[in-house]
């Protein structure tokens, strides 16, 4: 049975043994400073990543030229020219200056996160602060050259602001994820259940949520609005999917039977027999894992009423709960798809990062956060350093499909395990 009261928030007191001993503020800066710095270092031999932040640099400068809102930077909301845009009036327009000012605002965002996890670990070294400051340097560079880290922070915020018990911060925050980059809608039923007062969270959402789409609608109209789902639905199977493993494996043995070319959507994506066919498998697996994500829903709501206080009114759901159902959502958008780019992992490693912060003691944890990272190593293995495995026709085809293949297995391990934990937590007791 879940524990649905909102003292289930684990508790951190000296007196516990399980909990760590509150340390100096020296800890966590030096430690942030020297993961930060590694991660930057390796930003030498794999600065070929910048492309994507030249891209964003190019994309704007058509935009305060004559090209229309409505064919800049498509693939993302338009609200997220909020944060592309500041860095380029800052670097003044120009493209080298662009690279540094963004790179250091996504530093910063990554900072201002960290500093949050650790203000809602009581200024412990609790799992969500120390697998944040781990899973940066093992994902690399791409966290800062990458525009998902902003969601992934919006995100995980607004699981820190439900735990502070601020209702309609949680709502507006995860409500800027979504205007930014869609994926952190998929967390608002859960946060509906997690507090008393579930009418502010949903007005947070609804009242910046409205004001994105009506700003959008008044800059670009409804194809400007839609254009971030048109332009995923016209994308193929990109190489590095859980689809696309059986087609590089047959790569390996013919690679004139399977392609793997650079399209318009600045990926590489599998072409060649059984490519369509899992790409329509795909859109139907996402499908049924929205279906899944929506039955989970479903028990959490059914378990948090049928355990209402004596008053008959209805107890919010545990922190545990609402954190892993959020996990879940996350690796239920990704893991299906037809597209799995690899910093869609910040999506998950920040929401693990706000759940070990605001409960620790939560006993999956340890498992999660040790797959998550080593999920990134190995991301990071596969791309940028070892790209050359996957898109080229070479000797280590191979090697990279394996690697591919084990990263991929890992990251069905994580979803499952997620997925069984949201199902144990909202088990029913018996009559």
């Amino acid at each position: 049975m879940v524990d649905v009261d909102p003292s289930a928030r684990v508790r951190t007191s000296a007196a516990e043994p399980s909990a760590p001993a509150t340390v100096d503020a020296g800890w966590i800066v030096t430690r942030w400073l020297a993961t930060r710095v590694l991660t930057m270092l390796i930003l030498i031999p794999e600065r070929n990543i910048l492309g994507d932040v030249r891209y964003y640099g190019r994309q704007l400068e058509a935009l305060f030229g004559a090209t229309p809102v409505t064919e800049v930077l498509r693939e993302y909301p338009a609200p997220a020219l909020a944060v592309f845009v500041p860095p380029w009036w800052a670097a003044l327009g120009d493209e080298g200056g662009y690279l540094v000012t963004f790179v250091l605002l996504m530093i910063a965002i990554d900072a201002v996160f960290t500093a949050a996890l650790w203000r809602a670990s009581g200024r412990r070294p609790t799992p969500g602060v120390r697998v944040w400051l781990l899973l940066v340097p093992c994902l690399g560079p791409l966290t800062f050259t990458r525009f998902d880290l902003v969601s992934a922070a919006l995100a995980g915020a607004a699981l820190l602001a439900l735990a502070a018990r601020r209702p309609l911060w949680s709502g507006l925050l995860a409500a800027g994820g979504a205007a930014v980059k869609l994926w952190p809608a998929a967390l608002l039923p859960g946060l509906l259940l997690a507090r008393d007062r579930p009418r502010r969270v949903l007005a947070g959402f609804a009242g910046l949520g409205a004001v994105a789409v009506v700003v959008t609608l008044a800059g670009g109209g409804v194809t400007r609005l839609l254009s971030p789902l048109t332009w995923q639905g016209e994308r193929g199977l990109q190489i590095e999917t859980v689809w696309a493993v059986p087609l590089m494996w047959g790569r390996t043995v013919s690679p004139d039977t399977w392609s793997t070319p650079y399209t318009r959507f600045f990926a590489f994506q599998v072409e060649g027999p059984g490519a369509a066919t899992l790409t329509t498998l795909s859109s139907v697996a996402t499908v049924a894992a929205l279906v899944l994500l929506g039955w989970l829903w479903w028990r959490a709501a059914l378990t948090v009423r049928a355990t209402g206080r004596p008053d008959g009114t209805v107890r919010p759901a545990s922190l545990p709960l609402v954190g892993m159902l959020a996990i879940a959502a996350a690796c239920l958008l990704i893991v299906p798809n037809r597209t799995l780019s690899p910093q869609y992992l910040l999506w998950i490693g920040g929401l693990l990062a706000a759940l070990g912060a605001v409960a620790p003691d939560e006993p999956l944890l340890p498992r999660l956060n040790l797959l998550t990272v080593v999920t990134c190593v190995l991301t990071q293995v596969l791309y940028p350093l070892g790209y050359g495995m996957l898109t080229g026709p070479h000797w280590s085809n191979a090697i990279g499909a394996t690697l591919l293949t084990v990263r991929n297995g890992l990251l069905l391990a994580i979803t499952v395990l997620a997925v069984r934990r949201v199902v144990a937590l909202t088990r029913r007791p018996p009559a």
